[in-house]
């Protein structure tokens, strides 16, 4: 039987649907979701078959007191962890290098060569395996400045959002999470809330919160947890190849909201201005399409996501495989800074939005409170390339 197509309904009959917030909340109360730190999973690694595990993006603790610049490249061992993380992330790093051929040059303006970052990493990796050199005796640290002013790289943060979900609709869950279609013109995301994906068996999940929903397409990727406690992972599978417009630019050119447009404080006004959702949300006529899977998000090299290490760039600039040394605060639940704190970064992702010689998006992990975290992040950052010392 053809269903109706639900997704029309958008967010034009949301008032009906205006306390799913509020019970995809309960529902996460009632599943007993493990809430850890991105340090303290880093710690004792990742298990894969749990599939993109759900916490909060809370900073990683110190190391030990606060390190300067200076003691974290001299007195490396006490300044940062040999995580399990980092050691993933070099074998992801190192992998995904050994497959780009041998004679090819980065294309980036920092002019850094295969062998450099070659070098890079299996010195890090040997590092990691206790090697007892510090930073200072493998490399030199080239300076990043997003402007011109000297103020460092400009950081944001990406998290993977949470969407309760569903196999089946049913008059809660009525928002259909689509996959790509094989063949054809695809159409504008207005017209897939007209219907025109409908029915055709592309629908691989329901949700009950298109504003979640939309959040998720912009970040490319969200857990889906199913009301028996299960979870996977919505992975990124493409895009309709509409132009992307901010909705925080359509607010504020309409006169709607003029400040506070960050994603938490969007998702906050059209809650409160349901007659307003479809409008706004459908002023961007890019679509976002998912898989369905197991495990954590991948990034643009194929490897899977690591909170707080893990980084998008602009590889224009900075080559998909290096690896960035950079100060970074310790934040608690409210997104308020307590210190700062040196972190190594690989730079594994991009983003169509992260433009720029030093423009840096780090991805902060799973939860409920990410886009806090996110917003303290965001700012002027010190940061160094990591180059080797011949």
């Amino acid at each position: 039987m053809k269903r109706q197509p639900i997704y029309s309904l958008l967010l034009c009959t949301y008032f009906i649907s205006f306390s799913a917030h509020s019970a995809l909340k309960q529902d996460f109360a009632q599943l007993g979701i493990e809430k850890t730190s991105a340090y303290q999973e880093q710690m004792r690694g990742y298990n894969e078959s749990r599939g993109s595990l759900l916490t909060d993006p809370i900073p990683p603790a110190p190391r030990a007191s606060t390190c300067s610049l200076a003691d974290t490249m001299r007195e490396t061992q006490q300044c940062l962890a040999r995580s399990a993380a980092i050691q993933e992330a070099l074998h992801e790093q190192a992998k995904y290098l050994n497959r780009l051929p041998r004679h090819k040059f980065p294309n980036s303006s920092l002019q850094l060569s295969m062998g450099e970052l070659d070098q890079t990493i299996k010195r890090l990796q040997s590092w990691s395996r206790g090697n007892p050199q510090s930073l200072a005796d493998m490399f030199f640290l080239q300076e990043l400045n997003f402007d011109p002013q000297g103020r460092g790289a400009k950081y944001t943060g990406y998290i993977t959002p949470a969407l309760n979900v569903k196999r089946t609709p049913d008059r809660r869950f009525r928002f259909p999470i689509y996959t790509k279609p094989k063949n054809g013109k695809l159409p504008t995301h207005a017209d897939i809330s007209r219907g025109a994906l409908a029915g055709k068996g592309l629908e691989i999940a329901w949700t009950d919160d298109p504003i979640e929903l939309y959040f998720a397409q912009i970040q490319g990727a969200a857990n889906a947890v199913f009301p028996d406690g299960s979870f996977a992972t919505l992975s990124y599978a493409g895009n309709n190849g509409h132009p992307y417009r901010q909705v925080a630019a359509y607010l504020k050119a309409k006169g709607y909201k003029t400040s506070g447009l960050g994603n938490n404080s969007i998702k906050e006004w059209l809650r409160a201005n349901p007659h307003r959702i479809a409008e706004v949300l459908l002023s961007n006529p890019r679509f976002v399409f998912f898989n369905l899977k197991q495990g954590r998000p991948k990034t643009s090299i194929g490897a899977s996501v690591i909170p707080w290490h893990t980084v998008a760039v602009d590889d224009k600039h900075i080559p998909l495989g290096s690896v960035l040394l950079a100060e970074l605060p310790i934040l608690d639940h409210l997104g308020r800074e307590r210190g700062r704190q040196w972190h190594l970064l690989f730079a594994q992702d991009r983003g169509s939005n992260i433009q720029g010689h030093a423009r840096i998006d780090l991805y902060l992990g799973a939860g409920h409170n990410g886009d806090i975290i996110a917003q303290g992040i965001t700012g002027y950052r010190r940061t160094f390339l990591l180059r080797p010392k011949t």
